[in-house]
């Protein structure tokens, strides 16, 4: 996961949700994230904006 996709999703987080109270984030392969997208993800996930849940799925457990 590339630091690119990392900040599409940032832009499309800084909107609210139209019909739900909270839009979910399922990030399917965290365990591939590079150096620069796990660093602009830490980011969002430590100072969310009060609207999104995040799921991280891995197919590697001790990553």
């Amino acid at each position: 996961i590339k630091i690119e996709q990392v900040r599409s999703l940032q832009k499309e987080l800084a909107y609210r949700p139209l019909e739900a109270p909270q839009k979910v984030c399922l990030i399917d392969g965290a365990d591939k994230l590079n150096l620069a997208g796990g660093n602009a993800l830490l980011k969002t996930l430590e100072e969310p904006n009060g609207n999104a849940l995040f799921i991280l799925l891995s197919a590697h457990s001790e990553r």
